[in-house]
């Protein structure tokens, strides 16, 4: 399989719900970024960190930066279009430069964790 991009995927609805409303559901969009970051600091020292966080695809709600649950313990769905998925704003590059934005706002006012 060669995506033409990033895999989307989807959260499971619970059993009952979509049929208990009578509205469709939209799927927000949210990027999920996991992995090292690294940070050059001069040619001999560089510092790294561990990336877990999701981030917003929708510019409309960027004050909601998480999904509300962690992703790596829930069952993703592989989206396909049509599945009411509302299109990414933001792209990762976007999205990545944001997260860490944010990142350095919270260790400014708490500390390094």
């Amino acid at each position: 399989m060669v995506p033409k991009g990033p895999l989307r995927y989807t959260l499971p609805v619970k059993d009952g719900l979509a049929k208990q409303r009578k509205a469709k559901l939209l799927y927000l969009p949210y990027w999920r970024f996991k992995g090292l970051s690294y940070k050059v600091l001069d040619q001999r020292q560089f510092k790294s960190s561990l990336l877990d966080t999701t981030v917003s695809a929708f510019t409309g709600i960027d004050t909601v930066s998480s999904l509300g649950i962690r992703p790596q313990v829930a069952t993703l769905n592989l989206a396909v279009n049509g599945n009411h998925l509302i299109p990414a704003q933001r792209n990762a590059k976007e999205a990545l430069r944001y997260c860490r934005k944010e990142i350095a706002a919270i260790r400014e006012k708490y500390g390094p964790f």
